[in-house]
């Protein structure tokens, strides 16, 4: 389900508005610099998903209590795992997974002035059985325009697009989709402990569906997907105050409904929830010692373990007791050949995925 959701998920930190009058407008701002990162509530969802439009209107969701937290953190996409895949993205989204089971997923963004497109994502996740990294990547062949600027109060823009995934036990899929964004309100927010004024209200739909081939001619389980988000900016912000996400998924069979609502908290004790932050991983490439610097709330055991990019664990470089404060740690990397290798960290519930060069 967490796969089927990143897409949804990456959609919801995209946005750059830009207040330029009394109606808001959605304008390019620049791309976000590497190393931002911030935290997406997941709350208790609301008694209707039926959402106002217009102007000045008031939307009231302050009696929403949270359940768990996920983190995101912005690369630079040359720094992560299936960067080749993504030439031409200007910046990539880590996002953390808060229940520690071991996935972590990189989402693609192409930046410009005219326009900010999804190019696909990729994600890790460790197989319980095998204890091996699986990765499943998405490449957008045609790349899904999230938004064209400017975006006006009553603008939409739209956009169709094609995915294909790499092959996972002997599998591979094909998506194919559309979306529009329509600019459809402003007004007031108010979210748990927080009012805010002058709010811009989006909607996002998207509309897709998988097929799933042995061979390039052999298809079969095909799934489609409809998703209704509503997102609510405050300007100048590049993550929303709000989102409220509808995805109704159908098999062929049945069609099955998750609703879910996320917040982006603008405090920065959201992030003392996860224990391995603001993770540096240098020199790259390496030939010798490689170092770690992060930031750490609290004490704890941190374990880091190398992979192939089969996913194969190949040693344990690090078993050691660490303290709540910046950390640098180093170990050696003499013994490996040159290549590329992934490196996890673990440190209680937070795990999180660094890509290495050997040379």
């Amino acid at each position: 389900m967490k796969t089927q959701l990143t897409l949804l998920w990456g959609a919801l930190f995209l946005a750059l508005p830009f207040l330029v009058s009394s109606q808001p407008t959605l304008t390019y701002p620049g791309t976000p610099p590497n190393g931002t990162q911030y935290t997406a509530q997941l709350l208790s969802n609301p008694a209707s998903f039926t959402v106002s439009s217009g102007a000045n209107q008031t939307w009231d969701y302050s009696n929403l209590t949270v359940d768990t937290s996920l983190l995101f953190q912005l690369q630079d996409p040359s720094s992560v795992p299936a960067a080749t895949s993504f030439p031409a993205a200007t910046y990539a989204s880590q996002t953390f997974d808060a229940d520690g089971n071991g996935s972590v997923t990189f989402t693609f963004y192409e930046s410009n002035s005219d326009s900010l497109a999804n190019l696909g994502f990729t994600s890790l996740q460790m197989d319980q059985q095998t204890q091996m990294l699986v990765r499943v990547t998405y490449v957008h062949s045609n790349p899904e325009v999230l938004f064209r600027y400017p975006l006006s109060y009553n603008d939409l823009s739209a956009d169709t697009f094609v995915t294909t995934s790499n092959v996972v036990n002997g599998l591979y899929t094909q998506r194919t989709g559309s979306n529009e964004m329509a600019y459809v309100g402003y007004g007031t927010l108010q979210v748990p402990g927080a009012t805010y004024n002058n709010v811009i209200k989006l909607t996002f739909t998207q509309t897709y569906s998988d097929s799933s081939f042995l061979d390039s001619t052999t298809g079969f389980s095909l799934f489609s997907y409809e998703a209704v988000n509503h997102y609510w900016y405050q300007p100048g912000e590049f993550t929303p105050l709000l989102a409220l996400s509808s995805l109704t998924i159908d098999n062929g069979f049945s069609a099955n409904t998750f609703n879910f609502t996320l917040s982006y908290p603008r405090q920065a004790a959201s992030l003392k929830n996860f224990e391995i932050a603001q993770l540096k991983v240098f020199p790259q490439p390496a030939s010798d010692v490689l170092y770690a610097s992060f930031e750490s709330q609290s004490a704890g055991k941190l374990v880091g373990e190398l992979y192939d990019l089969n996913g194969r664990k190949l040693m344990r470089v690090l078993d050691q007791w660490t303290t709540a404060s910046e950390q640098e740690l180093q170990f050696s990397v003499n013994n490996l050949n040159p290549g590329v290798y992934l490196l996890k960290l673990t440190k209680g519930t937070s795990v999180v995925y660094k890509k290495i060069e050997i040379k």
